[in-house]
């Protein structure tokens, strides 16, 4: 997973990623809005905007305007980073659900707190393994089977839906999509639940004749879940032998950790993740941090 910088500037994109990176998290850079939105329809796996304001062609705040006409990008958290007084603009991103704000100059710390604020409200892409598994009273190995399989579904829809040799219908592509939602909630995926459920609405909207496919916002999520539940399958490696009655969990790692090992530079195979960084965030500094109206209220949805 990655973090998305968006800012003309190139000397500004590279601090804040350099800052990033220093801490662990990995991220992209984008110097226009377009660029941005060309790395967004490849399915990169972004889980986080940082964005400025004044850019050329087009702004900041265009760009979160049209982000957020998406479905799929509607809850994508968003974090402005600008110069500008917050008054300036404020007013105009009330309604577009944006998490956070960190002013320019740069304060690295008061940007980490921030993600890790973020990273402390977004919903984990699967509920708490021992809640589902009391739930579903299955063992961990048929839990994580049937996690893999629908896994293995999302990708090979995905092939399926883009094949142009043979489209596959409105009807078919939303009925498979309706089908994986509720797999998606059974297995306590609520986050990518959400996500089938908006693309089931907006493939059965589509007008007669238009082509039916999946979004690049489903592939993101679909990569996402791939890697939270081989990170999930890690956590629980010591916790398999001291399972009661084949689902009993002794031990939870807390939410952000887990998020952070998500964002974590070249995560690649999570049999060899690094450790989590600190669950904490890091404390924004004083003398930069906004006051708590200039600041829009964190995200609390996933994208």
């Amino acid at each position: 997973m990655k973090i998305l910088i968006l800012d003309d500037d190139k000397i500004c994109r590279r601090v804040n990623s350099e800052s990033l990176r220093r801490v662990g998290y990995d991220t992209i850079e984008a110097g226009s809005a377009k660029e941005a939105f060309e790395l967004l329809e490849k399915g990169e796996p972004i889980a986080i905007i940082i964005t400025d304001i004044r850019m050329p062609e087009m702004s900041g705040l265009d760009f979160i305007a049209r982000l957020r006409s998406d479905p799929g990008l509607a809850k994508m958290p968003i974090i402005i980073c600008t110069a500008l007084e917050a008054k300036a603009w404020l007013d105009q991103v009330e309604l577009f659900g944006v998490s956070a704000y960190s002013p320019k100059p740069v304060n690295a710390n008061h940007l980490r707190g921030k993600i890790g604020n973020i990273l402390q409200e977004e919903p984990w892409p699967l509920e708490e393994i021992f809640r589902t598994l009391m739930r579903l009273d299955i063992s961990v190995e048929d839990y994580f089977a049937c996690l893999e399989d629908m896994i293995k579904q999302l990708n090979d829809l995905a092939v399926r839906a883009s094949d142009e040799a043979q489209p596959m219908s409105r009807e078919d592509l939303g009925f498979e999509l309706e089908a994986l939602a509720g797999a998606a909630q059974n297995l306590g995926a609520q986050r990518i639940s959400g996500v089938l459920t908006r693309e089931t609405d907006v493939v059965r909207g589509l007008p007669d004749g238009q082509k039916a496919t999946v979004s690049a916002s489903l592939k993101r999520e679909t990569g996402m879940l791939e890697l939270a539940t081989l990170i999930l399958k890690k956590e629980n490696e010591e916790n398999l032998a001291a399972r009661t009655a084949g689902r009993m969990i002794t031990r939870q790692t807390t939410k952000e950790a887990r998020w952070k090992t998500l964002l974590v530079s070249k995560q690649g195979d999570a049999s060899s993740a690094p450790a989590a960084p600190s669950a904490r965030p890091a404390a924004a500094a004083p003398s930069e941090a906004p006051t708590p109206s200039e600041t829009p209220s964190p995200a609390t949805s996933g994208s």
